[in-house]
């Protein structure tokens, strides 16, 4: 598999073009061009960004002059072969308020978002890449698919509300997977009545929320190969009023990559309700903490399952339940003993 490095904007810009209209400010480098529609009134606005120039980045960048600006929906031409299209959207001490909607019309460039404050929600959106989002609210659906000029990845992305729609990084199921670097949800992951689907086909470095409502899993249209390729951090921790829980499914190869020496766990601060299935081996520790296990209560039979693929997996590390002054450690002697994969 291969790695992903962050896409930078360090190309100077060539030509800046800007425009003020309303409350909104747009500016673009290297011959970019834009429309902004203000039909809709009450500081709505929906904007169109072109970028045609071949083999650099242009980068747009949106800011506002009052705390109202809610962009409807911002739709990328990236008609620029060989070139980056990058979006700069608020920042630290001038977010705006909403984006309600990304869309690419044209993928010959690869569009992504360099860095985006906002104050309230945002989603659904589509497009290829994220190096930073803050949040101040909750989120929509967000696809991050695939373009042959790289590689489907969030870097980090701050939600200080809740994550209520799917969140996939595609992957071509050969070479090209999507990696989830960083997402920090201050709130929940989807809720006990929905859960949301989060598909990442490559890995998951650092997910954490305050409670998860999820089924994780890879992004292979059928079969066995729909697990996540590693995780290597995954927590719910009681932030705030969620519970800690971690509810629904989770799918991986492989907990860690063998070799790496870090603190790789999936823990949970609540309960778990759920099926935890590692299609392959387990490499390091799986980490189920709570105040209160009612795991022994409900039974853990069918609930872990190591090499869930049957495709040879090993188990070299405990699998430990339970708060550290009273914890049940299990490892991979004398449990063994079930067939095929999970449809």
């Amino acid at each position: 598999m291969k790695n992903v490095t962050f896409l930078t904007a360090l190309l100077l810009p060539l030509l800046i073009a800007s425009e003020v209209h309303g409350r909104v400010s747009v500016s673009a480098t290297n011959g970019g061009t834009f429309y902004i529609d203000d039909s809709q009134g009450n500081n709505q606005y929906a904007l169109t960004l072109h970028a045609t120039a071949e083999d650099v980045v242009t980068i747009f960048t949106i800011t506002r002059t009052t705390e109202d600006d809610v962009i409807l929906s911002i739709d990328v031409d990236s008609s620029n072969p060989g070139g980056n299209t990058g979006l700069v959207i608020g920042s630290q001490n001038e977010p705006l308020k909403e984006v309600r909607g990304i869309s690419i019309l044209n993928d010959d460039g690869f569009t992504y978002i360099d860095s985006m404050n906002l104050s309230s929600h945002f989603g659904p959106a589509t497009l290829n890449g994220i190096i930073f989002a803050e949040i101040g609210g909750n989120t929509d659906k967000i696809d991050v698919v695939l373009n042959n000029r790289g590689y489907p990845f969030i870097g980090e992305m701050i939600v200080r509300g809740d994550a209520l729609g799917d969140i996939t990084l595609e992957d071509d199921g050969d070479e090209v997977y999507g990696n989830l670097y960083a997402l920090d949800v201050r709130g929940a992951i989807g809720t006990p009545e929905s859960l949301v689907n989060i598909a990442v086909g490559g890995w998951i470095v650092d997910l954490k929320a305050g409670e998860i409502n999820a089924t994780i899993t890879g992004t292979a249209k059928e079969g066995p190969g729909s697990f996540v390729g590693q995780i290597f951090k995954l927590e719910s921790s009681k932030i705030g009023e969620s519970s800690g829980d971690i509810r629904g499914e989770i799918r991986c190869h492989m907990t860690d990559w063998p070799g790496i020496e870090d603190d790789v766990y999936i823990r949970a601060a609540g309960k778990i309700e759920g099926t935890i299935y590692v299609g392959r081996s387990l490499f390091e520790k799986l980490e189920l903490m709570s105040e209160i296990t009612t795991l022994e209560e409900e039974g853990l039979e069918g609930r872990i399952i190591i090499n869930a693929l049957n495709q040879g997996g090993t188990w070299t590390a405990p699998v430990k339940i339970g708060p550290p002054t009273s914890q049940i450690v299990i490892d991979g002697n004398g449990y063994a003993e079930a067939g095929g994969y999970p449809n």
